[in-house]
């Protein structure tokens, strides 16, 4: 995109390094207060980890499918549960759809998890919620596809 491509009144955030083009990534290094703002071209000529992180991110997720449907993902990032667990980690990519029952699943399992576990007991507890989403998320997809 070239810089006369933009309208005079884009309300789009330009770039944090280059300053010619939209900002299409937005790093945040978490608990610093620290972000980068990035079109692609700088995303790509960051040479930090997080730059190469999310670069390698924003290329997978041009042709990610959602992990429970295999629709268009729009959502993606970290699979918390796995790694909490030391399981292996699965493509966390989910559409709309199934990234709203998931989370919604997820808040309520966590949320009655009883607080006096020990930290052995946390993780096995945390293992059969992911086992329990897995199992519901491909009974909801079955269900909303059907």
């Amino acid at each position: 995109m070239d810089e006369q491509d933009l309208e005079p009144n884009d309300d789009r955030m330009l770039c944090g390094k280059c300053g010619a083009r939209p900002a299409t990534n937005h790093i945040c290094f978490g608990g610093t207060v620290t972000t980068l703002d990035l079109c692609d071209d700088c995303l790509r000529a960051d040479d930090s980890f997080a730059g190469k992180f999310a670069a390698s991110l924003v290329d997978e997720a041009k042709s990610a499918r959602c992990r429970y449907c295999g629709g268009f993902p729009c959502s993606g990032g970290s699979d918390t549960l796995s790694l909490i667990t030391g399981a292996s980690v699965q493509k966390p990519w989910m559409c709309m759809s199934c990234s709203a029952e998931y989370l919604s699943r997820l808040q309520s399992a966590l949320g009655s998890m009883p607080g006096n576990l020990t930290a052995d007991e946390q993780i096995a507890r945390i293992k059969e919620i992911g086992l329990d989403i897995d199992s519901h998320m491909a009974a909801y997809v079955a269900l909303r596809d059907n």
